[in-house]
């Protein structure tokens, strides 16, 4: 009876995927044209070898439970298929026992395990070709669609360092357009006190409603609202400064002072931006504010 054998041969793509087939012999029963015992090899010794047309099976018999890993080595270089038949485990009672002896000696599958199987290792060669071909195939599409995802990935860059170019221009002449207008409209001192900071804060979130119909972008630094086409903040030239789009409740004018009591933004404002370069022109939101006031005034 010869032995199982059961390998895995696995082949990597460049992709990292790992390919596997798997390589499997049953256990089957060989008869032999002669048998040789106590052959010697190279310097070792093999139990009994079995010969069949031009090829030879080496068998090993392990008697002892130690390992003989230098033994299995030499058995490996040898051009000629081995196996080892472990009796090592067989009661005295088995060995004296006629049948038990002669099935674990020539039946028993579950005792016997190839050293080298040539038919084993063919096998996995023509698994192992299989594979790479394989292999090859998908590294030829892996390597196509990897040049398709670099020169996407380059075009992206390259329009990206164009919109961070065209972005540093557009900020550069922002601030230039920020310093000139400045001259006629900088911030107050008043402007920059958190009561100051809260009445500009109020007054650009009213004139969004009144003027730009409720949309505006909101600076992330000091929290001015500016018109909802700008690109950067009117108001302030802070490192951290970003836009975010923001649509006004209708509510805001009869809610303004609420909001503005129970609002972290005029604090947050100062700490981010101690000094505005320029203030918003508020007169419509101004008019907001005071008109309701003047009406109580007409009435009474």
């Amino acid at each position: 009876m010869l032995p199982a054998l059961i390998e895995t041969v696995r082949v990597a793509t460049q992709c990292g995927r790992l390919l596997e087939e798997k390589v499997e012999l049953q256990p089957v029963v060989t008869t032999a044209e002669s048998v040789e015992r106590f052959v010697d090899l190279d310097g070792m010794r093999g139990h009994a070898v079995l010969h069949q047309s031009d090829r030879r099976l080496i068998i090993r018999i392990k008697l002892s439970s130690r390992m003989e890993h230098e033994r299995y080595r030499l058995l490996k270089g040898l051009d000629h298929s081995s196996m080892e038949i472990d009796l090592n485990h067989l009661t005295l009672e088995q060995i004296n026992d006629p049948a038990s002896f002669e099935h674990a000696v020539l039946h028993d599958p579950e005792n016997r395990n190839w050293i080298r199987s040539i038919r084993g290792e063919r096998l996995a060669a023509i698994a192992q070709q299989k594979l790479q071909s394989l292999a090859v195939e998908l590294n030829a599409q892996w390597q196509l669609e990897q040049a398709e995802r670099d020169a996407a990935e380059k075009a992206r860059q390259i329009e990206h360092d164009k919109e961070k170019a065209e972005l540093l221009l557009a900020l550069e002449a922002h601030r230039a357009r920020q310093l000139q207008i400045a001259v006629e409209q900088s911030a107050t001192e008043q402007d920059n006190t958190a009561q100051g900071r809260a009445e500009l804060i109020a007054g650009t979130m009213l004139k969004a409603l009144q003027v730009w119909g409720g949309k505006a972008v909101e600076c992330t630094a000091c929290h001015l609202l500016s018109p909802p086409e700008s690109q950067f903040c009117l108001y302030c030239d802070a490192s951290t400064s970003k836009v975010n789009p923001v649509t006004l409740s209708p509510d805001i004018p009869s809610t303004i002072h609420k909001r503005m009591r129970c609002s972290a933004k005029p604090t947050m404002s100062m700490k981010s931006v101690p000094r505005l370069l320029l203030r918003p022109d508020l007169k419509a939101s101004a008019d907001i504010l005071i008109t309701p006031v003047l009406q109580k005034d007409a009435t009474q």
